[in-house]
């Protein structure tokens, strides 16, 4: 299963942290794995959006692994992970069993 946990700050001060990890075993009629690659292509983008506008590399990137921490984010950054984590949730219900977003 894939987990996805993205925590915002609450507080001023308060950084942001995303952490997406696991491998979901779905497959496809025709042997794909759908759900993994929606959830790849979404951590890329994140990854690739970090560090081409606010020069921040992610803490962990391996097969199967990703995290970034962020000390301050701004409101920009912020909607740019509250628009992923809309994707995950709604990937979570399509997959329902193989991706679970906390």
């Amino acid at each position: 299963m894939t987990k996805v946990l993205v925590c915002f700050p609450k507080h001023e001060g308060d950084g942001l942290y995303f952490d997406c990890y696991g491998h979901s075993e779905y497959r496809s009629s025709l042997g794909w794995n759908d759900c993994c690659v929606a959830v790849s292509t979404l951590c890329v983008m994140l990854i690739n959006y970090v560090k081409e506008k606010y020069d921040i590399e992610p803490v962990i990137v391996e097969e199967g692994h990703v995290r970034i921490e962020i000390e301050e984010p701004d409101d920009a950054l912020q909607e740019v992970f509250r628009a992923a984590e809309r994707q995950f949730i709604w990937l979570s219900e399509e997959y329902e069993g193989y991706i679970k977003v906390y």
